[in-house]
C-alpha cells in the first residue's frame, strides 16, 4: 500500500467468514496474492494477507488476535474505483454494518454484549471521525467497572480518534485501577493528539 493511496474503513467480518472467503473473493476478481505473514502470538499480531489488482488497488486481510476477529481494508489510487470494489466486497462477504453495531450496542442486554459491539465499532472505524463510534467508546471509558474501562482503552486505540486522547489520558493519570492505568499509559502515545493540542 502506498502512503498516498485512498483507504476505506476497516470492514469487520462476521464469523464464520474469514480468510477462505476473502481469498475466494479476491481470486474471483483475478487478483494476485502479493504478500502474507503468519500470526505472532508473542507480539499479539494475527495472520495477514495482501492481494493486488495490477497497480491500482489492494485488498488487505488482517486477523485481530486479542478480540478473535478479522477485518479487511481496500486501498488504491482512485477513491471511486476503491469504493466500487468495496461495494462488491460487502455484497460478497457481508461484514458488520456500522448501523447494526450501533443498534446492538444500544439494545445490549448485558455489559458483555455492549463491550463486544463497541469494540467491533472501534475496529470498523476509518480515517474520518464518526460520532456514533466516538460516543459509544466514550461510554466504555467512563464506565464505573474497571474491566469495561480497560476494554474501552483498547477500543480507543482501534478507533484512533484524537478526540479520545483526553479520555485515555485521564484514565492513565487518575484511574483507581493500577492495571487500567498502565494499559492507558501504554496506549496514550499511539493516539495522535489534535492539531490544536500540538501547538
Amino acid at each position: 500500500m502506498k502512503a498516498d493511496w485512498y483507504r476505506t474503513r476497516r470492514f469487520v467480518l462476521c464469523a464464520p467468514t474469514g480468510l477462505d472467503e476473502v481469498s475466494a473473493f479476491a481470486t474471483s476478481l483475478g487478483w494476485e496474492k502479493t504478500a502474507e505473514g503468519p500470526a505472532d502470538p508473542e507480539k499479539g499480531t494475527g495472520r495477514w494477507v495482501i492481494w493486488r489488482a495490477l497497480d491500482i488497488a489492494e485488498l488487505h486481510y488482517m486477523e485481530e488476535v486479542i478480540f478473535d476477529t478479522a477485518y479487511y481494508v481496500l486501498t488504491g489510487q482512485e477513491p471511486r474505483i476503491v469504493d466500487a470494489l468495496a461495494d462488491r466486497a460487502q455484497e460478497a462477504l457481508e461484514p458488520w454494518d456500522i448501523g447494526e453495531l450501533v443498534e446492538a450496542f444500544d439494545e445490549a442486554e448485558n455489559s458483555k454484549r455492549r463491550t463486544t459491539s463497541a469494540v467491533l465499532l472501534a475496529l470498523s472505524a476509518g480515517y474520518g471521525f464518526d460520532e456514533q463510534i466516538f460516543t459509544r467508546v466514550v461510554a466504555l471509558l467512563e464506565n464505573p467497572d474497571a474491566a469495561i474501562r480497560g476494554v474501552g482503552v483498547s477500543a480507543a486505540l482501534y478507533a484512533g480518534y484524537h478526540e479520545l486522547r483526553s479520555y485515555v489520558q485521564a484514565i492513565a493519570e487518575d484511574d483507581p485501577d493500577e492495571g487500567v492505568r498502565a494499559n492507558a499509559a501504554s496506549v496514550l502515545d499511539q493516539i495522535e493528539p489534535s492539531e490544536e493540542a500540538k501547538r
